[in-house]
């Protein structure tokens, strides 16, 4: 969020086409989406550490003592982990993508062709 409220200040705004500030402009939407899924990243992680505090309780209850239900039980918390895990490597790649169209809009910027 940080790096979307720096960009915003200085980024020059022009017209939408092909040029630098339509390119400042991707780079931000870029950063505000690799924001959005670090929010749901964060989400996800309490959804996930609430399902597994829930499979640890039923099985301390002894409400899991048959191994297949134990097996489906578990399933489910993986599944709900498994958002975790996404959101995690989107909130990745969006960072990165949006690093390097910032480093290649500041290039092109200084250094047109």
């Amino acid at each position: 969020m940080a790096a979307c409220a720096y960009l915003a200040q200085t980024m020059p705004f022009g017209p939408i086409g092909l040029n630098v500030s339509t390119m400042y402009l991707a780079t931000l939407f870029m950063m505000a989406l690799s924001a959005v899924f670090g929010f749901l990243r964060i989400e996800s992680t309490i959804s996930t550490m609430n399902a597994n505090s829930g499979y640890l309780h039923m099985i301390e209850m002894g409400q899991l003592n048959d191994f297949s239900m134990r097996q489906i039980a578990r399933n489910a918390v993986d599944k709900v982990a498994e958002r975790t895990k996404t959101m995690y490597v989107l909130r990745n790649y969006t960072m990165l993508f949006s690093f390097f169209g910032y480093v290649v809009t500041k290039v092109y910027a200084t250094y047109p062709v």
